[in-house]
């Protein structure tokens, strides 16, 4: 799976071929069961005729599973061009270098100062930065122009920093992460190469169809997390371009395990546009709330991007069949706001409303208008609380907490505070900081102190203290790497000049290919500091370290059951998932599947031997790879997204489990799938459930 490729021939196929049962289809994607390549082009075939029962139900069925996965928000995204020189030659665009136009013009870093103070004083807090290819704008003035931005921004609530422009090398791509770029939206125009190769022959940046393909693998290698794909609908026929843009999701969706924002202009008429469109080849209002909800259908977390080239009311019909993002609550497509209000040259017509007047439009049609949205990974406090009840945090103090800070006082609370966290297990300290690990002792009492290797195979409490120094151990350093990859990873009070720390975190992020997530709880970060964290895919909490205890501490007290009512709904789930996934794997699992889960129970039974790994409890993970082995050869793709979530969920509370008893009643459920018995493997299932539930339940309640 090195890059994604499209075959003509296999899309037209399925497109010929005989289309299954569309109420099949509709009540497999409500249960958010992934749709095959056929059931897509199944949903293609629908007529979008406002009386036609299958549309209405599709529709119907895609405003539920919106309404599901992201609730009633819908993000408001400025677009704000920088330019409209261009040194391609695209034919559909009025930007096209041929089209010799007065209007041309582009930004001074003033204007583009004054339109952001603008813009940001509309309450926009999620800004689009759009460049054409322009000659005399590249990566330094990008660089330039997201880093005020970014700045801006931090000076409130924050936001998010989004790029369209042309594609960059995957280096470019890290280097603007690095200063503050959140999001990279990059349409392919059309996935039909003939087409495309055709419509750019005499471009530049656009000439080259698989590297522009290629571009949302760069954006994601890049450490960004957040990348658009999206096809400018009218170029080709828009069933082949949305069958090869859901596979191109998919794809992405498999390799980097992110799902991609998508988005789905329709061609407009722009002035002096050089380009007769096919008259076959454009799409109705019907057709792009059919296309709309199929997207949302086939890739139901992604976020549908709704065009400003939309009328408000056909805009909030697709966002009832699926949308999820606009862009019309003021637009411009001329360089600026202020700067250029009446331009000559726009790069196509669209709609733009004061953002009061689309407030009161979404707010009739029942939705939320977020102007700082959560739904490009970015995330508050508010939402790492839970992540540290679960038991999925590791806390790393830095020396700075000691070392820079004389108020010794003020320090103390903030220990009690860390000592009195007591989901977290896992601390770790600079050498130096005995203040930290004596509070700890005396609020927790016995704590396994790990200075070297040997300090690994004691377990005299299920608190560990990590102390790093000059030199790391290799199997501290493994169990640290290991605490990076599957822990919710706190810094508090870090100095980024501590050499020991600093020295784990790059390694880490190397080896890991920046598939961590790091929190740092820092009030006023420097410049520094910022550049740091940014660089090593870090979001930043800019609030004062003993707030941040005083909200947990708080949390803690005032709802001292919270782990109760939070796991006893994780267990119902867990239980209903479970038994109707060994259900389907009993019924399809293949010789593959079996080979695999053998293997796996195989490994679990060697672990319990070795004392050493007895005492680790490395065993656990095979509990994890058995019981996700199953959701796989389920063949549903979101049981086994659910179940992975699931399991590190619960992990803290099932390896209170007597794990001899496990493995035996792991092999119980294995024959019953190998022999296809469902209802057997179903009961050993919920005995499997109920056993490990009771244990929490005894640990929970002592006696």
């Amino acid at each position: 799976m090195n890059e994604f490729n499209i075959d003509p021939d296999e899309i037209k196929s399925h497109l010929e071929s005989k289309p299954r049962n569309i109420d099949e289809v509709l009540q497999k994607a409500e249960k958010l069961e992934r749709l095959e390549i056929e059931d897509i082009a199944t949903l293609l075939h629908i007529d979008p005729d406002p009386n036609n029962r299958d549309f209405s139900n599709l529709l119907e069925t895609a405003k539920h599973i919106r309404s599901d996965i992201l609730g009633n928000e819908i993000n408001l995204v400025v677009p704000l061009y920088i330019t409209n020189y261009c040194m391609n030659r695209c034919p559909y665009c009025a930007f096209n270098c041929n089209n010799y136009s007065n209007g041309r013009t582009r930004l001074t870093f003033d204007q583009y100062c004054k339109e952001i103070e603008y813009l940001t004083s509309k309450n926009f807090r999620t800004i689009e930065l759009v460049f054409s290819d322009d000659p005399e704008i590249g990566i330094k003035e990008m660089t330039k122009y997201i880093k005020h931005l970014r700045n801006k921004l931090e000076q409130g609530e924050s936001g998010m920093i989004g790029l369209n422009s042309p594609p960059l090398s995957q280096k470019d791509y890290r280097s603007l992460k690095n200063i503050g770029l959140d999001i990279v939206l990059s349409w392919q125009e059309t996935y039909h190469r003939k087409t495309y190769d055709e419509l750019h022959k005499e471009c530049v940046s656009k000439k080259d169809f698989q590297y522009r393909l290629g571009t949302q693998d760069r954006i994601y290698n890049s450490g960004i997390r957040n990348a658009g794909i999206g096809v400018l609908l009218g170029l080709y026929d828009f069933k082949f371009e949305i069958m090869a843009m859901i596979q191109h999701g998919l794809f992405l969706r498999e390799k980097f395990d992110r799902f991609p924002i998508v988005g789905i202009p329709r061609l407009r008429k722009a002035n002096r546009m050089l380009f007769q469109p096919e008259q076959e080849y454009q799409v109705s209002d019907n057709q792009l709330k059919l296309i709309t909800a199929i997207i949302r259908l086939a890739e139901p977390s992604s976020h549908i991007f709704i065009s400003t080239r939309e009328n408000k009311d056909l805009m909030m019909d697709l966002l009832k069949a699926g949308g999820g993002s606009i862009s019309a609550a003021l637009c411009s497509v001329a360089p600026g706001y202020i700067t250029h209000k009446k331009s000559e040259l726009n790069q196509f017509e669209v709609y733009s409303y004061e953002p009061a007047e689309m407030e009161q439009s979404l707010d009739n049609n029942k939705f939320i208008p977020a102007y700082n949205p959560p739904f490009f990974d970015h995330i508050n406090l508010k939402s790492l609380i839970p992540k540290i009840f679960k038991g999925n945090a590791a806390l790393l103090v830095g020396s700075g907490l000691t070392g820079n800070v004389t108020d010794c006082s003020r320090n103390s609370s903030i220990f009690k505070n860390i000592a009195d966290m007591l989901n977290i297990k896992n601390i770790i300290i600079a050498d130096c900081n005995s203040i930290l690990e004596d509070t700890i002792k005396q609020r927790r009492g016995r704590i396994n102190l790990i200075q070297e290797d040997k300090d690994m195979l004691e377990k005299e409490s299920d608190t560990k203290i990590y102390k790093i120094h000059s030199s790391f151990d290799p199997l501290i350093f493994n169990k640290l790497e290991e605490l990076f990859f599957t822990k919710t990873v706190l810094f508090i009070g870090y100095d980024i000049n501590d050499h020991n720390i600093n020295t784990i975190i790059k390694k880490t992020k190397r080896r890991l290919e920046n598939r961590v997530q790091f929190y740092a709880i820092m009030k006023d970060p420097t410049e520094a500091e910022l550049r740091f964290w940014k660089g090593n895919n870090a979001i930043i909490f800019n609030i004062d370290i003993e707030y941040f205890f005083e909200v947990l501490t708080e949390k803690l007290r005032t709802d001292p059951v919270i782990n109760r009512y939070t796991f006893n709904a994780l267990w119902e789930v867990r239980k209903q998932m479970e038994m109707s996934s060994v259900s389907l794997a009993a019924r399809y699992r293949g010789k593959q599947d079996i080979e695999a889960l053998e293997a796996i129970l195989e490994r679990f039974e060697e672990s319990l031997k070795d004392e050493k790994t007895r005492e680790t409890g490395v065993f656990w993970g095979y509990d994890f790879d058995f019981h996700v082995g199953i959701s796989s050869a389920s063949g549903n793709s979101s049981f086994y997204d659910i179940c992975r979530l699931l399991y590190r969920s619960l992990s803290t509370l099932s390896r209170q489990a007597q794990s001899r008893e496990t493995l035996k009643q792991h092999r119980e459920i294995l024959d019953a799938i190998k022999n296809k018995e469902e209802e057997r493997a179903v009961k050993h299932m919920e005995d499997h459930i109920d056993y490990v539930r009771e244990i929490w339940q005894r640990g929970l309640n002592p006696g």
